[in-house]
């Protein structure tokens, strides 16, 4: 890793062990920095503001190696891997879901998550069925998108600290092969 990679990555660090001990409206760009042992102006060469890093962080740590996978055409290994990064760093995922405003975490981990679907449903779907009218890979897509998400928040909420990432895998598999139909007993 160059230097400049390594000077980017120190500060997103110092920002997540930041966010670990302190409210995210508390920490400001001097701490961030002053963590990092480098002058504040550097900050600003590699980010805009606190939101940019947790959207780097996300996209670094999660979303690319999902991302790889995906296109790899493992999706169940990509879903696992999703999973297991965020549950290894679910203490600071709980930090920063409650954080609002453009770039906020809920808002990235729907744009990463829609993305990589996205990317999945239009290469793999199976072109021998027909869709309905007015539907298409975008909307098939943010509605996967809207699943996953919730099942991450809820589980990041949870209050069971060892959460286990194969129970939750399971779950989520098991909603992306039931229709509501198949729960449901009329």
């Amino acid at each position: 890793m160059e230097k400049r990679e390594l000077t980017k990555a120190l500060l997103a660090e110092s920002f997540r062990d930041l966010v670990q001990e302190k409210p995210f409206d508390k920490i400001t760009v001097r701490m961030i920095t002053d963590s990092a042992g480098v002058i504040r102006p550097t900050f600003y060469h590699y980010f805009q503001d606190k939101y940019e890093v947790i959207e780097w962080l996300f996209e670094e740590q999660v979303a690319k190696p999902v991302r790889e996978m995906v296109e790899d055409g493992k999706f169940g290994k990509a879903a696992m891997e999703l999973f297991t990064k965020i549950g290894e760093d679910r203490k600071y995922y709980r930090k920063i879901l409650d954080i609002t405003g453009q770039n906020s975490f809920v808002e990235v981990l729907n744009e990463k998550v829609y993305e990589i679907l996205y990317a999945y449903i239009h290469a793999h779907r199976n072109q021998s069925i027909r869709l309905p009218a007015g539907l298409n890979d975008a909307l098939i897509t943010k509605y996967y998108t809207l699943i996953t998400v919730e099942i991450i928040i809820e589980w990041i909420r949870s209050d069971e600290e060892n959460a286990n990432v194969a129970e939750l895998l399971e779950a989520y598999s098991f909603l992306l092969r039931h229709s509501i139909d198949s729960i449901v007993d009329l």
